[in-house]
């Protein structure tokens, strides 16, 4: 409440579904946001079953997908910045 900065979590859900009558291998990329400012702060980045590339913020999963197969992939990070600045935050 008094803090001088605003933390905020984000998490998303990627579900990913084989329509095909064979299996597939699929790979899928995502994204980390990158802070170009020094008081703005990507933290607590979690991919499971993913790489993360630490520099970039690319997030890839490879996974193999059977016929009619749904497959649900979350990731989430939490963004730290100062109170009364503007910051554009991913949707």
């Amino acid at each position: 409440f008094f803090s001088k900065e605003i933390d905020e979590t984000f998490h998303y859900r990627i579900k990913v579904r084989n329509t095909k009558d064979v299996a597939i291998t699929m790979v899928l990329q995502e994204q980390f946001p990158i802070s170009q400012e020094d008081d703005v702060e990507v933290s607590e980045q979690i991919a499971e079953g993913a790489s993360v590339d630490p520099i970039t913020g690319i997030i890839t999963w490879e996974q193999t997908l059977e016929p009619n197969e749904e497959l649900t992939l979350e990731y989430s990070f939490i963004v730290t910045y100062p109170r009364g600045t503007g910051v554009n935050l991913p949707q």
